[in-house]
């Protein structure tokens, strides 16, 4: 850290010493008029640094400690600054609004499941079991998803259902340990045209990604789609540091390759 009090005395004197120097030399030359002012102007130079220098070093309010109030709130700062919220996202995908009462009795598989079932998105880097996500009070339970896929209950399961079959997966979601990748990590960087394969029963569906928007929570509606051509993933999207919450839906719409 600079100590200004020696910088001032130290210019002081070194301007003096200066002008003592050239009076010298002016006083050789026999030029008595410029001499008598330089030396009158050394001597002014040396009594102000001088002057200065014993304020500044002998004055008390230089010298005193910094209040104690103000040193508390230095050592506090570093801490502050450092502190860090945590950012670990929630670890269940959800939609803000229930889902509403639809009626499966036009959909030909209505007792049957997707266990067994595979989906298989080869550009992503995806290939997963698909579980049944059972729709309790409105609310899918989703507590056991993990770093699978999920089929939402009483949207449709199979190509050719009324409903067009939604799944469901964590974008990251948190263990006991660490934050884990959710299996729709990827999904993010879908694209038109990007093939995924639905695999159910042992046979192979192939579908084509037309569609991919953002939707509210609170849309819930947008997961039942009368079509028995497509099919929907949804994932969570648009992460918010400060609410701590995802604010969006990603949702992704394929059509069946024909």
């Amino acid at each position: 850290m600079i100590d200004w009090r020696i910088v001032l005395g130290a210019l002081g004197g070194g301007l003096a010493l200066t002008c003592w120097l050239e009076s010298r030399r002016r006083f050789i030359q026999s030029q008595r008029v410029i001499v008598r002012w330089l030396q009158g102007t050394a001597v002014l130079l040396i009594f102000i640094a001088t002057s200065l220098f014993t304020y500044v070093y002998f004055n008390p309010l230089w010298q005193q400690p910094a209040p104690q109030s103000v040193q508390a709130q230095t050592a506090v700062l570093p801490t502050a600054t450092l502190a860090t919220p945590s950012l670990v996202p929630p670890s269940v995908f959800i939609m803000a609004t229930r889902a509403p009462q639809i009626s499966t009795a036009a959909t030909p598989h209505e007792e049957a499941s997707t266990k067994g079932a595979f989906l298989h998105i080869p550009a992503l880097d995806i290939l997963q079991p698909i579980v049944d996500l059972p729709l309790e009070n409105g609310r899918w339970d989703v507590s056991s998803l993990g770093e699978k896929v999920g089929r939402l209950d009483s949207t449709g399961a199979f190509p050719g259902d009324t409903l067009a079959p939604v799944l469901a997966g964590h974008m990251t979601f948190p263990t006991s340990a660490t934050l884990e990748t959710g299996a729709f990590a990827n999904l993010q960087y879908a694209t038109y045209g990007t093939e995924l394969i639905y695999e159910v029963n042992g046979a192979e569906y192939v579908y084509t990604v037309v569609e991919i928007s953002r939707v509210a929570p609170e849309e819930v509606e947008r997961l039942y789609l009368e079509d028995s051509n497509s099919i929907l993933l949804v994932t969570c999207t648009d992460w918010d540091g400060n609410g701590r919450l995802y604010t969006n839906r990603l949702l992704v719409r394929a059509s069946r390759k024909q």
